[in-house]
């Protein structure tokens, strides 16, 4: 994935999600691997939740389009590498909760 062009969006909204219609992906071992990768990274780049979320419905028998998608996804990833939520660790020992009982 080094070689591809970084894009700067994420996947346009309106993606139909099928687990029919095409042919199987050559390597599910390969599919499940990244797909696994991603679900980590949804820690601090909640805006993949969605899309990594959907992807992860056809690990059973992903086809050739879910790893386009998957790989799309990537491409997102690198070209938006230094956005995301930076944890640091801190001084402060208290936390604060705040709950609405309505």
């Amino acid at each position: 994935m080094e070689n591809y062009k970084p894009c700067h969006t994420s996947l346009p909204s309106p993606v139909k999600f099928s687990a029919f219609g095409g042919s199987v992906f050559h390597n599910p071992r390969l599919y499940r691997s990244v797909v696994g990768s991603l679900q980590y990274l949804t820690v601090t780049h909640p805006e993949l939740a969605y899309y990594v979320g959907k992807v992860s419905q056809f690990m059973h028998t992903p086809l050739d389009e879910h790893w386009k998608l998957v790989k799309r996804v990537l491409r997102y990833v690198s070209g938006t590498s230094n956005f995301g939520l930076h944890l640091h660790k801190t001084g402060i020992q208290s936390i604060a909760a705040y709950s609405d009982f309505d």
